[in-house]
């Protein structure tokens, strides 16, 4: 259980401090294509993991892997970064720390983990904290009269909500594998890049958009994404890994959405003001991963 915990720390460590870079590059680059390069730049890391594979020993393995990489990868995180453009790390982190509720269900649903009522009270402060996010005015507002559910907070709000579903479907699916089969951590870490990265090229191409191909002179910063895609991708999914072998999707979901409490250190990279009540959101969102752990 300790490895567990400190690898979900270290992994919402991780996945906010490259969240706050990714979002730095939203402006020159649409999500998808974001993503698409960030998962090609990651997959290509992992490559030689990938070679030390018996894909004929693990074809089924790797087949839940696929689903798990275009659901939660492809498609997950896709919706999360468009939501970063629209709400800022800060609160698109806070809307992901529904999982734990989501991931609870289905965890029991279709795992047949045991929950706790802890986890269901901590869930519960978790989403009194969305709640006081969702009617914060974004730091994208431009003028006093914009609303908190005006169309860019709106959007946002249900982008960051589907990258949830997404993410939590693929975390199921990863869990699966790791019960039952015999891949390392690192070994279904580095499938899921490869299938999240081909899944989406694939639809990609199929809708007739560009994949990779213009990318000189539009503003990104490549030593910067290059950063964020080992730290956030790389090594954040690859602890992921770990936290999902060794303990239920519940908990570890609610251990992983630290990450909007580490947040409240990036939002002045952002010139995001924290308010009262954005501390409040944060705080109750940690409480109830503390109460989950009880």
């Amino acid at each position: 259980m300790p490895i567990g915990v400190i690898s979900a720390v270290c992994a919402a460590f991780a996945w906010t401090f490259a969240s706050s870079i990714w979002r730095s590059q939203t402006g020159f680059i649409g999500a998808a294509r974001l993503n698409l390069i960030k998962n090609g730049v990651a997959t290509l890391i992992f490559l030689p993991v990938l070679f030390s594979i018996n894909w004929t020993s693990n074809l089924g393995a790797a087949s839940f892997l696929f689903i798990s990489g275009a659901i939660g990868i492809a498609l997950g995180d896709t919706f999360y970064l468009a939501a970063l453009r629209l709400l800022g790390t800060r609160r698109t982190l806070t809307i992901e720390a529904t999982a734990p509720i989501i991931a609870s269900l289905l965890g029991r649903m279709f795992l047949k983990e045991n929950l706790s009522i802890n986890i269901f009270l901590g869930g519960l402060l978790v989403s009194t904290s969305v709640v006081i996010v969702a009617w914060q005015v974004p730091e994208t507002a431009q003028t006093p009269s914009s609303s908190p559910l005006d169309t860019s907070n709106r959007d946002g709000l249900i982008l960051a909500f589907a990258a949830v579903l997404c993410g939590v479907i693929g975390a199921l699916f990863s869990r699966l594998v790791l019960l039952t089969g015999d891949l390392m951590p690192i070994q279904t870490a580095s499938i899921r890049l490869l299938c999240g990265f081909s899944a989406l090229y694939l639809a990609l191409r199929l809708s007739g958009s560009e994949t990779l191909q213009s990318l000189h002179g539009s503003g990104l910063n490549r030593s910067s994404l290059f950063v964020a895609t080992l730290v956030g991708t790389n090594i954040a999914i690859l602890l992921q890994q770990v936290v999902f072998q060794t303990m239920p999707v519940g908990l570890g979901v609610t251990l992983l959405t630290t990450a909007p409490i580490l947040a409240l250190f990036f939002g002045h990279r952002e010139g995001d003001r924290v308010s009262f009540c954005g501390i409040l959101a944060s705080c109750l969102a940690f409480l109830g991963v503390c109460l989950a752990l009880l």
